[in-house]
């Protein structure tokens, strides 16, 4: 539209324009989608929003509503504000039923519910779940598989798995696109969106964890923005949170992960960590096959209580570990491996690798050959380009503070050297910086 007044400059015509122009965007900003209007196209567009953290910006953009998003503020109440279609757990209470657990317990069983919910979200194409405060025992894990989703776990809110075990699925709530036992790779589907917010929490009783070996407390996989923000898992037998595979975009923020089961049988499975985010599209896929396609956040998140690792990151393009707070583990604080780059900044890492192999020796073999070695706290892994600043690493269990190298096989790209600036590193039982290629440190 031309905009023109008798006597007004060129550039009060082009500034009214501009404003118009904005007005009408913010207009179209403003606009509430309906439920009839509720698509794959529009919701996704919609959450999308909200997950470009300018932590990210460099590969996702930013926004007003990025920003806000960093910030914590719209993790939740962003979705909220948008008229999609929702849903509340305890509107499917009628479908509660008595469940008699393993150990002799006998619980109310949620698990109906959440089954009755995912139906009616999956008629209208994805959607949002609230979960009240409470608590809410379920006997087989929930599995969220639509276009578009988003669980909000209220405050005093506690879902909690006391059902059998089961490997494939693997977590309490768990997010994926078309994962069913004993079907090819071939078939997963990759979803849209999916998003499980706190600040409820998640996970298992605390005096069972045996009972589920290498289960997480959340996970995604086949999903292209997988977002956890601000969930609680007290106590979890493997993994807190993990997305694995098939995924984009992950963020892991604000999150409190809790005691992580020590036995045997988690400390001698390599992909063990609190954290977890493991691109390309499976372990059938990998190189050379499966390009490194997933950016990769994990920002203000806090490991507390007794954990077998810390954070783990691999085959992924773009890695950021931010501002993590990490409680003493039984092995190493950070892995990353096998990424394009990596920038890992303003963590503290008190006092990784007090234990020690028991059996079969550390999970990265190539590194630490034999039983009774301590792990290095910090490896760096066929990372082509990383950047280690303003960390804070404490105590003197660990063999090298920091060790970088190249997987064997080497995993698409080779080992660069490392920028370590500003950081704040104990040494180990060996030397602070181990491993080649050379560091750059100052």
């Amino acid at each position: 539209m031309r905009i023109s007044y008798r006597g007004s400059s060129r550039n009060t015509v082009i500034v009214l324009r501009e404003n118009l122009q904005r007005e009408r965007v913010l207009t179209v900003a403003k606009k509430r989608l309906t439920t009839a209007q509720h698509t794959r196209r529009l919701f996704l567009g919609a959450a999308a929003g909200l997950v470009a953290v300018t932590a990210t910006e460099p590969f996702w953009g930013s926004s007003s509503a990025a920003a806000d998003f960093q910030k914590g503020a719209a993790s939740r109440s962003g979705l909220a504000d948008l008229d999609l279609p929702e849903f509340s757990l305890t509107s499917y209470s009628h479908q509660v039923k008595k469940y008699t657990t393993a150990w002799g317990t006998t619980v109310d069983d949620w698990y109906p519910a959440f089954l009755a919910a995912h139906a009616d979200l999956a008629r209208h194409g994805g959607g949002r779940l609230i979960v009240p405060a409470g608590r809410y025992h379920i006997s087989g894990h929930v599995v969220f598989d639509v276009p578009a989703v988003s669980v909000h776990l209220n405050k005093d809110s506690h879902v909690e798995l006391v059902g059998d075990p089961d490997v494939f699925y693997g977590a309490p709530i768990g997010f994926y696109g078309n994962a069913k036992p004993g079907e090819p790779i071939e078939n997963r589907i990759q979803r849209d969106f999916a998003a499980l917010l706190g600040p409820g929490s998640v996970g298992y009783p605390a005096n069972q964890l045996h009972r589920y070996p290498h289960e997480n407390g959340a996970a995604m996989s086949y999903i292209k923005t997988a977002v956890m923000d601000g969930i609680h898992v007290p106590h979890v037998p493997g993994k807190g949170i993990t997305a694995q595979f098939g995924c984009n975009h992950i963020i892991m923020r604000n999150c409190t992960i809790g005691t992580t089961f020590t036995g045997d049988v988690e400390r001698n499975y390599s992909g063990q960590a609190s954290l977890v985010a493991q691109g390309g599209w499976s372990f059938d896929r990998r190189p050379p096959e499966s390009p490194l396609f997933t950016d990769v956040v994990i920002e203000n998140n806090t490991i507390e209580g007794e954990t077998v690792r810390g954070i783990h990151a691999s085959f992924c393009n773009d890695v950021r570990v931010i501002g993590n707070k990490l409680a003493p583990s039984w092995g190493a604080g950070l892995l990353v491996k096998a990424a394009n780059s990596a920038i890992v900044s303003e963590n503290l890492f008190q006092r990784p690798c007090q234990g020690f192999p028991s059996t079969t020796g550390s999970p990265y073999a190539e590194y630490v050959p034999q039983p009774g070695i301590p792990e290095d706290a910090m490896f760096f892994i066929s990372v082509k380009d990383s950047t280690l600043k303003s960390n804070i690493l404490e105590g003197h269990s660990h063999r090298h503070g920091v060790f970088s190298g190249e997987a064997k096989p080497a995993y698409q790209l080779p080992a660069g050297v490392i920028y370590a600036r500003k950081n704040k590193l104990s040494r180990g039982k060996d030397t602070i910086f181990g491993g080649t290629p050379e560091w750059d440190t100052d």
